[in-house]
């Protein structure tokens, strides 16, 4: 069994690899071919898979791990500066929403799935299924026709990391805040003995869906400096609840942790990324790079430093620690008046 400090380390060399290559195309992204590279990333995925299937153990998952970030840089990051080029500018924050649907899809089906499947067949055959979903990625982003504005050419070091100074701490602090959740929360339940382990997503993903979907049309319309940080202040009651947990064990515990979560993240993702595409409206794609970065970043150290913790002293010190790290984030920074003036 993979302890704890292992599982922060692979998901911190995940998350790694995507912050250096994402810091590498942060000045290409405007100027490539982004639909071609997301098929390249696609078909590279179902070797991945295949590689998962035939050779995966302890000692081969951090180098596929290392490719399944450079995988997801270009998915999820191309993606992300994609949608942007063929939305109106008047609805980027709702359409941001939508296309964040994609990754809450993904987080309530393959937990539930990869649990069934591994119960049923074996461990192994996860990652056929995984084949299967990257088979229909390809299928998908082929078949798609799109007329993007033509790519942006003018100098790479316009729209430069530091026009986003106030913006960017803030896409930090919400990856180190996802880390928490996204990688340890199953690993945490299973531990409590908390079955389905799955439960957490199975109520984040149907939480996050609908609130996207009942607000789409009114998120454009929204103080979005508010929304940030009201979604913040969810996010540490549901860490704290995390922290809760391991006194008072129970079901109804870890359902409640979901649903905070999901109303969190439901928001945070547009909104944040909506702050840095205001601050360069013509150069959205690398927009969303640099606020991607920023996730990717915090999400890397979290893992590493609470991955630390939860080893040393357990899950629920590592749930207090990052509960009491949100709080700071939304008394010293997101509810100072001088930092919310420069976002503006």
């Amino acid at each position: 069994e993979a302890s704890k400090g292992y599982i922060g380390l692979i998901m911190g060399l995940h998350s790694g690899v995507m912050v250096a290559l994402t810091w590498l195309l942060r000045n290409k992204i405007d100027t490539l071919h982004k639909q071609r590279y997301i098929l390249w990333a696609a078909w590279a995925s179902i070797l991945v898979y295949l590689a998962y299937f035939f050779w995966g153990n302890i000692y081969t998952i951090p180098f596929f791990r290392v490719l399944q970030g450079i995988i997801g840089t270009i998915g999820f990051s191309f993606g992300g500066a994609l949608v942007l080029d063929i939305i109106p500018s008047d609805k980027k924050t709702g359409y941001i929403a939508l296309f964040g649907l994609s990754g809450a899809l993904t987080n309530s089906i393959a937990p539930y799935l990869s649990e069934f499947i591994s119960g049923q067949f074996g461990f192994r055959y996860m990652f056929l299924a995984a084949v299967f979903f990257s088979l229909c990625w390809v299928f998908t982003i082929s078949r798609v026709r799109l007329s993007p504005p033509p790519p942006h050419t003018s100098d790479s070091s316009d729209a430069g990391i530091k026009n986003y100074f106030y913006e960017f701490p803030i896409a930090v602090f919400f990856g180190a805040i996802c880390s928490c959740f996204f990688s340890f929360i199953s690993h945490y339940a299973e531990e409590l003995k908390l079955f389905p382990v799955t439960l957490f997503f199975l109520v984040y993903s149907p939480t996050i869906m609908l609130l996207r979907f009942s607000f789409f049309s009114r998120l454009d319309r929204w103080n979005i400096h508010k929304l940030v940080l009201i979604s913040f202040i969810f996010a540490f009651v549901g860490l704290a609840g995390a922290f809760l947990l391991s006194f008072y064990p129970s079901l109804l515990l870890v359902v409640g942790i979901g649903v905070l979560y999901g109303v969190a993240h439901g928001f945070l993702y547009p909104g944040i990324n909506t702050l840095f595409v205001d601050k360069t409206p013509k150069r959205r794609g690398k927009a969303t790079l640099i606020f991607i970065l920023g996730y990717n970043l915090g999400y890397t150290l979290a893992a590493w430093i609470f991955g630390f913790i939860a080893e040393s002293a357990g899950y629920g010190a590592m749930y207090l620690a990052s509960a009491l790290f949100c709080g700071l984030v939304c008394l010293t920074y997101l509810g100072n008046p001088r930092i919310i003036s420069r976002l503006r």
